[in-house]
This record gives structure tokens, C-alpha cells and sequence, in this order.
């Protein structure tokens, strides 16, 4: 992990190997998002964690930040699409102390595993784009 002592990450294989390595961009970002859960689904055994984040953001906007409930002992995957106009993006994940659990410039954070928790806390999913405008979505999977 970055800094954050709330959280380590589990690396797995199955994991990189069913979305890790996925372009990040698509038309339809959510779809994208949805396809990605859904065929790592069962090598993570994990399921949506709350709805979809869906929004707009161009790169001379400030990054935007969502609110995440973790409970303890329970592991943790982000999913992450751009639309196709938005060449440089990352998804970070911060801890309620603001220190960095992860980030990643792919279609998954961890790409190669999953964030385990220690102990419950409310997490920030902090996006920025570096290039270009347009939508993104983001989902949250967990055990």
C-alpha cells in the first residue's frame, strides 16, 4: 500500500488476468464497467458493492471524490472506465485518515488484486483526468 496502515493489498493472479490488463476506454464507459465486474466476478468471488458511479469530468476540472463505506476484514476491487474522449485518467482510493490506499491508471484498482481492510472506515475514490473531457463510471466489488 501507498501510506494507508487501514488496508493491504491481496494480489491475485485470476484477478490481472480477467480484467487487468483491460484498456481503460470505451463508448459506453458504464457498459464497460459492467463487463469487466461481471467476467471477474467469479475469480474474485466478489459482487457490486452499491450502484454505479456515473459523471462528466474534463481535465482543467478539479479531481472528483465519492464516498465509500468498507467494513472490516472484507476485501475490496474498483472497477474503472473513461469514455473514448479521455485519453489520461486515475482512480485513487485515500483512507478517512487521507492516506493513499491505491491508484491506478487501468480499468482496475488494484489491477492485480483486491484492497483488504483491517478495520471499517469511509474511503474517498478520488478521480482525475490528466487529458481530454467526458464521462466516466466507476463500480465498487467486494466479497
Amino acid at each position: 500500500m501507498t501510506g494507508s496502515k487501514k488496508a493491504k493489498k491481496k494480489t491475485d493472479g485470476a484477478l490481472f488476468a480477467c480484467g487487468g490488463g483491460a484498456k481503460p476506454t470505451a463508448k459506453d464507459p458504464a457498459d464497460l464497467v459492467k463487463r469487466l465486474g461481471e467476467a471477474c466476478a467469479s475469480a474474485a468471488k466478489m459482487k457490486p458493492v452499491g450502484p454505479m458511479i456515473r459523471a462528466q469530468q474534463a481535465d482543467r476540472d478539479a479531481h472528483q471524490e465519492h464516498k465509500v463505506r468498507v467494513e472490516a476484514n472484507k476485501c475490496y476491487r474498483v472497477v474503472f472506465a473513461t469514455d473514448e474522449n479521455v485519453h489520461d485518467a486515475v482512480v485513487v482510493m485515500r483512507d478517512s485518515a487521507g492516506d493513499i490506499v491505491a491508484e491506478s491508471p487501468a480499468a482496475a484498482l488494484p489491477e492485480d488484486g483486491a484492497l483488504c481492510f483491517t478495520t471499517a472506515d469511509e474511503v474517498t475514490l478520488m478521480v482525475g483526468i490528466g487529458s481530454g473531457k467526458g464521462a466516466y463510471a466507476a463500480q465498487v466489488w467486494s466479497e
